[in-house]
């Protein structure tokens, strides 16, 4: 019961050789950190490195990593970006908090290189001291500030019992989630400007409330939305391919619910007071022969680029026609120029994504 009614692993010994630690297999390519950690030895420890050097190991409140001027630290990690709590800080000159908390706190690092580690509370045979950790995520990747800013705000949850808030992120965001990342809302309300979700990736609401307020022309979901809790679009939700959206609560829209390429289906919840462009969207308002040349007339909706295309027969093979014609909102015209000279040609318009 060390922390928030969950228990830690605690190391004691201040003696390298004989304290209390435990290796795993060596991970030379750490870039990002999370530790809800208290003591007075190093973060992460290795058999033949020092990266994560710190002053002393004896003193809880010192700094994680040594001076600079001592040169003992990985210089990935005073280059990079370390956080107490939630807060940007000189990792080589803040004293850790030891008061709040049981004393524990949430460090985040986020390095400017790869740097090494393989146990906890043995560095080398030279350094050890007394402490405990609740929980470590590495991750051999650097994370974006999304994708640091929600495992915070879950190892904080967790072990520090701090509520929900209101929001993670500005409301003004264009948020983009990639990488086969996820956004976990951790029950949090979130609005954002725009939201793109790549294929891979995901946005799980967790008992959250998601709302979309504005429109980018490049903003589209083909990843998953998902999870219990409700989502409210008042600007422009765009579902493409096959966007996973799965939500036990309510989906509101009162904006513009873009369909057109989707091929799912809306939640059982889908309240609708605003448009839905569906595929009934697409349509050829006008054609033309004009010389040698034949066009097709449309509206081409943001977010979309529009493909002509012919064949000599509706069985047969498509050819493009000249490049993808980027949707703005406006009416375009998309020409075959050698259309007109033609005995019979079929012509149709694709959209991507």
């Amino acid at each position: 019961n060390a922390l928030n009614g969950l228990g830690a692993v605690a190391f004691t010994g201040t003696s390298a050789p004989t304290s209390q630690s435990l290796n795993f297999t060596e991970d030379a390519s750490i870039r990002t950190v999370f530790s809800i950690f208290r003591g007075s030895s190093f973060l992460l420890t290795a058999l033949n490195a020092a990266d994560f050097h710190r002053p002393d190991n004896t003193n809880p409140a010192s700094p994680l990593w040594a001076p600079v001027s001592n040169n003992w630290t990985s210089p990935n990690i005073i280059g990079g970006r370390t956080y107490v709590n939630g807060a940007q800080v000189d990792g080589s000159s803040f004293n850790l908090p030891t008061a709040a908390n049981n004393g524990f706190n949430q460090i985040s690092l986020v390095t400017s290189g790869p740097v090494r580690a393989d146990g906890f509370n043995r560095d080398r045979i030279y350094h050890a001291g007394n402490q405990d950790q609740a929980e470590v995520i590495l991750y051999n990747s650097t994370l974006t500030e999304v994708q640091r800013l929600g495992t915070e705000r879950y190892l904080r949850t967790k072990w520090f019992g701090e509520a929900p808030v209101a929001s993670i992120l500005p409301p003004s965001t264009a948020l983009a989630v990639e990488n086969s990342a996820t956004l976990d809302l951790n029950g949090a309300s979130q609005s954002v400007a725009s939201l793109a979700i790549a294929p891979e990736a995901g946005v799980q609401l967790n008992g959250g409330h998601f709302t979309i307020t504005g429109s980018s022309g490049n903003a589209v979901v083909q990843g998953s939305l998902t999870g219990t809790g409700s989502v409210t679009n008042t600007g422009t939700l765009r579902l493409v391919g096959d966007a996973v959206f799965d939500i036990t609560g309510t989906f509101t829209n009162t904006g513009v619910l873009d369909l057109m390429t989707w091929t799912g289906t809306l939640p059982a919840g889908f309240v609708n007071n605003g448009i839905v462009l569906d595929r009934s969207a697409v349509k050829i308002d006008a054609y033309q022969k004009a010389g040698n040349a034949f066009s097709v007339t449309l509206k081409a909706h943001a977010g979309h680029a529009y493909q002509l295309q012919r064949s000599d027969s509706l069985t047969g093979a498509w050819q493009d026609i000249g490049s993808p014609h980027p949707g703005d909102d406006s009416v375009i015209t998309l020409t075959d120029p050698a259309g007109g000279t033609l005995p019979r040609m079929f012509y149709r318009v694709v959209l991507e994504p």
